[in-house]
């Protein structure tokens, strides 16, 4: 118990931290607050909070106050020139096109997955997106701890983020990182989840069917390919 309200009193709640506390409740003459597994910003771009938390803390982002759609502002200004500036990392890592993200952080309210890559690669924070039964890595420096995002809404696409209006939770702890690695399917992206089908053997492809939950796998290569790429994105 005396754990949980030291952690609750790390950091200076706000009233945006309620997001992470399910319910209140006594146990005896004692009220506690029972926690949740995750942060959601309240904030229309829920991804860009998601990665200021990773970079800069709950406490940071608690002394914002009021002025996190100021704050949201200049700090994507400043991304946008932090990539004018490393354009060949990006090409090297296969970022593009630039100006595909810098229209994105410059005129969309809010910030795409391969935008938060690119700020990822280049402020070396490690990032995993999960999604239904899938999960996206952007691993960019293998001593930093991994953080874990999760993308709640209907769209497997990652484009025209703004149309779907994608939703973004911040998971509170890795501990549960082990369990999606081995129990979900690893992606390339959220516009091309997997490889070429040259690139699979068939055995791997029924690994897949089953991490998914597809039974029928008594196929040929090709319609389990198929068939996988649908159900991700269904």
């Amino acid at each position: 118990m005396n754990k949980v309200i030291n952690n609750i009193s790390k950091y200076s709640f706000t009233q945006y931290f309620l997001n992470t506390i399910e319910y209140e409740r006594k146990v005896g003459n004692v009220e506690i607050k029972v926690l949740t597994d995750f942060f959601f910003p309240p904030q229309k771009d829920n991804l860009f909070w998601c990665l200021y938390i990773i970079k800069h803390g709950f406490a940071a982002y608690d002394m914002l106050g009021d002025k996190y759609f100021s704050n949201e502002k200049t700090e994507k200004f400043k991304y946008i020139e932090m990539l004018r500036k490393n354009k060949a990392v990006l090409k090297e890592h296969n970022i593009k096109p630039l100006s595909e993200i810098e229209d994105n952080i410059a005129n969309n309210e809010c910030i795409s997955i391969k935008t938060l890559s690119a700020i990822a690669l280049l402020e070396n924070i490690n990032v995993i997106i999960i999604f239904k039964k899938t999960y996206c890595e952007f691993i960019n420096n293998h001593e930093n701890p991994i953080h874990i995002v999760h993308k709640i809404n209907d769209k497997f696409n990652d484009k025209f983020n703004d149309k779907f209006n994608d939703k973004y939770k911040y998971e509170l702890t890795s501990t549960k990182l082990p369990f999606y690695i081995d129990n979900y399917v690893k992606i390339c992206s959220f516009e091309n989840p997997l490889m070429p089908i040259s690139s699979y053997k068939i055995s791997e492809l029924t690994e897949l069917c089953n991490k998914i939950g597809i039974t029928d796998i008594k196929q040929s290569k090709n319609n389990l390919y198929q068939l996988i790429i649908t159900t991700l994105k269904n």
